[in-house]
């Protein structure tokens, strides 16, 4: 008995659209740079932030241009889909369920979709030997519905790090990992900027801020990166290094490439993630 729970606990780890130890640090390096290439298209680089002490807001201009790609206007619809405090059951309707529909057949035949896909594929990863096998990966990784409260089906990857929420114990926001969500809950009023922590590398930022109210102590993210590059290079990190630190590519202010550190957590033995995000 003893044995079997052993390798469930295995299965439940590692195979579950996950293939343990099957991409080398070297490949995660080459394909997360060849993503963040990829990403040149829908990247938005006309923007200006303040990072003074005492600053009133992160971002002083964003070119919105790009918002009108696909990958942005498929991507806005799904930021209202979710409550945002825990222990509040959502609910996934039929339009809630086509804008995921929407936005995830967007994602998977942008280049960087395409480039994952196609990279997971030659390894042999579970879940991705077919574009159809694909989507429904990515669904359960990221939209399926799980417990955070530990009462109802309140939350999902996809709410915790792409739109955050409000611990209903604490009252403090958990997760919230997006710089275009950040971006417009500070256009509609919804943020108070804190504190600019730290800037690593190129884009990448930590701040302190409260959202409606409830502080987050620190959350960082890669800003002016398009959703889809987001959702691949995290993707990317739970199959390949689930729950652990993952080294990955990311340009330099001298526009080299340097290592930069993506962490990611599981849902409790589930295929589901719990929350990724970038370290600085």
């Amino acid at each position: 008995m003893k044995s079997f729970c052993v390798t469930l606990v295995l299965f439940l780890t590692c195979g579950l659209l996950a293939d343990c130890g099957s991409v080398s640090n070297k490949e995660m390096l080459e394909v997360s740079r060849k993503l963040y290439m990829d990403d040149a298209g829908d990247r938005i680089v006309n923007y200006s932030i303040n990072t003074t002490q005492n600053a009133q807001k992160f971002f002083t201009k964003v070119d919105e241009k790009k918002f009108q790609h696909f990958v942005y206007s498929n991507f806005f619809p799904l930021l209202e889909n979710y409550n945002r405090e825990t222990g509040i059951y959502e609910t996934i309707n039929y339009e809630k369920e086509e804008k995921i529909i929407r936005f995830l057949n967007t994602f998977i035949n942008s280049k960087v979709g395409s480039r994952l896909y196609n990279f997971l594929q030659s390894k042999g990863i579970p879940g991705c030997s077919n574009k159809a096998e694909f989507k429904r990966t990515l669904k359960t990784k990221w939209f399926d519905l799980y417990r955070r409260s530990r009462k109802v089906l309140d939350s999902s990857g996809f709410e915790h790090v792409f739109v955050g929420e409000i611990n209903s114990y604490t009252g403090k926001t958990i997760g919230f990992h997006n710089w275009v969500q950040y971006y417009s809950q500070q256009k509609a009023g919804n943020i108070k900027y804190l504190t600019h922590l730290e800037q690593c590398l190129e884009n990448l930022h930590s701040l302190e801020f409260e959202w409606h109210n409830a502080l987050k102590p620190c959350s960082g993210f890669a800003v002016g990166v398009s959703p889809a590059y987001d959702l691949a290079v995290f993707t990317l990190c739970h199959i390949a290094k689930p729950g652990k630190r993952c080294k990955v590519s990311y340009r330099n202010t001298d526009g080299n490439f340097k290592t930069a550190f993506v962490q990611t957590y599981t849902w409790r033995y589930t295929p589901h993630i719990a929350s990724a995000y970038f370290l600085c």
